[in-house]
């Protein structure tokens, strides 16, 4: 597993108590494999494809405030797994 690309989320920053809706922009998402974001350690979030480059998914609820990790990790078709990374900034 290899850090292959970043990611764009829009918006960049949300609140603690989560149910923010976000797209993730980066890499190809496939329309079969499951698509799942993580937010620095807090619980994995399920995620639904919007189109080739983008997918959507609802931000957790936080135990703190400031700029945090998305990461979104892709398995390929020879079963090696892409991941990207991106910033989201958590408010009060």
């Amino acid at each position: 597993m290899s850090i292959v690309g970043n990611l764009t989320i829009s918006p960049r920053y949300g609140p603690m108590l989560g149910g923010q809706y976000v797209v993730i922009r980066g890499p190809c998402f496939d329309k079969e494999t499951e698509k799942k974001a993580s937010f620095s350690g807090f619980p994995e979030q399920k995620c639904y494809r919007k189109s080739e480059f983008s997918m959507s998914c609802v931000t957790p609820i936080f135990n703190r405030t400031g700029d945090i990790t998305v990461t979104v990790e892709i398995e390929n078709n020879q079963g090696e797994n892409r991941v990207f990374r991106g910033i989201y900034t958590i408010c009060t």
